[in-house]
């Protein structure tokens, strides 16, 4: 492995670390104004203000985190990384609150259909056996 690659490896090392830290200040610092980057599914981010506001709120809510990088990779453009990665989130109470309404009115619907369901299988299972032994 090159110098330079290695150099680059180092850096990508040091960056999941500043991200398992919890310091924002020491991990925003990664971030240069032409930064790129794509978060799990979400649309691409681009540029280190808009980075440093999406990582603002996202701090606020991880109270803790683990990189565990499996494989880095090195390339002109920089360093891809494979790896697990583990989040304990603080989620607010109104989250938690529109969650819980949520569960509880999908379960009172999905309770609704299904007693729809089991009297409409009863009258089918009365109809059918009464009809085989008539």
């Amino acid at each position: 492995m090159s110098y330079e690659e290695e150099r680059k490896i180092k850096l990508n090392e040091a960056y999941w670390g500043a991200a398992d830290s919890g310091d924002f200040e020491r991990f925003s610092a990664f971030f240069a104004e032409d930064s790129k980057m794509t978060f799990a599914n979400d649309p691409p981010l681009s540029g280190k203000e808009v980075l440093r506001k999406f990582y603002a709120e996202f701090f606020q809510v991880i109270e803790k985190m683990k990189h565990k990088p499996i494989h880095s990779h090195s390339f002109p453009f920089g360093v891809v990384t494979e790896l697990t990665v583990q989040y304990l989130a603080f989620i607010y109470y109104s989250k938690i609150n529109y969650i819980f309404h949520s569960i509880l009115l999908y379960s009172t619907l999905f309770y609704i259909l299904y007693s729809i369901f089991y009297i409409l299988y009863s009258i089918l299972s009365i109809l059918c056996f009464s009809s085989n032994f008539i």
